[in-house]
């Protein structure tokens, strides 16, 4: 008589191998339930919008990164500092299909003028409808100063891991760290030549913040890096 049903209790464990299993009768993926079957998609998100779970997505991981700030802008004998780097939070998350999450993805800082201190980068968030259950935030990097250290680098909160930027850069005079700008995972900085008219080199990446201006020439800053969201899905 044929078997319609086998209970996992009748089953001892290591009584069914690999060759007991016939090709031909391989088990239909539908009668799988509950098997994750892993990776799936990974997004990279540069513009604020709202994330909906996808069909079959069960679980994310949450990769977010705030915009740096802007370098300072040089002038006669006084130096600007680069701007500090923006923070990251990541959080893995277990979802359901259809849920919406609010992303905002903050922005770089301005390059600072002649004789200017440069923007701060802008704040990232990645919040759940109600705004309780998930709530990461990523403060944006601060502004190089002119004629003084930058401002912090940014701060993260709700993460499984929180990375905080790297800030208050010094301004100090040639020969010394007077242009450095804080990086990150995601983005570096570039770098300015000493006694040049030219604007500062601009950086790559994302969450940077951009390097100074010389000082012993006018010279604009470069603009700090912008912020990022990378989404993995898994099914």
């Amino acid at each position: 008589m044929a078997l319609t049903q086998i209970k996992s209790s009748n089953i001892t464990d290591g009584t069914i191998v690999n060759a007991d299993v016939s090709a031909s009768a391989a088990i239909a993926s539908t009668k799988l339930s509950g098997v994750e079957s892993g990776f799936s998609d990974m997004k990279f998100k540069t513009a604020s919008e709202t994330y909906t779970v996808p069909t079959g997505i069960t679980k994310i991981v949450i990769d977010l990164i705030s915009g740096g700030g802007g370098g300072g802008g040089g002038s006669g004998p006084y130096y600007s500092s680069g701007g500090s780097a923006g923070s990251n939070a990541i959080k893995t998350l277990t979802v359901s299909v259809g849920q919406t999450y609010t992303l905002v993805v903050g922005a770089a800082g301005a390059a600072g003028a002649t004789g200017a201190s440069g923007g701060d980068g802008g704040t990232s968030s990645f919040v759940n409808a109600s705004g309780t259950t998930v709530n990461l935030q990523c403060t944006g990097g601060g502004g190089g100063t002119y004629n003084s250290v930058a401002g912090a680098g940014g701060s993260s909160t709700g993460g499984d891991l929180n990375i905080d930027g790297a800030g208050k850069n010094s301004n100090a005079g040639a020969g010394q760290s007077a242009y450095v700008a804080g990086s990150t995972r995601w983005g570096f900085p570039s770098f300015r030549e000493a006694n040049s008219a030219s604007a500062a080199q601009p950086g790559v990446g994302y969450g940077a913040g951009g390097c100074a201006a010389a000082a012993t020439t006018s010279a604009v800053g470069a603009a700090g890096r912008p912020g990022l969201c990378v989404i993995t899905e898994y099914k």
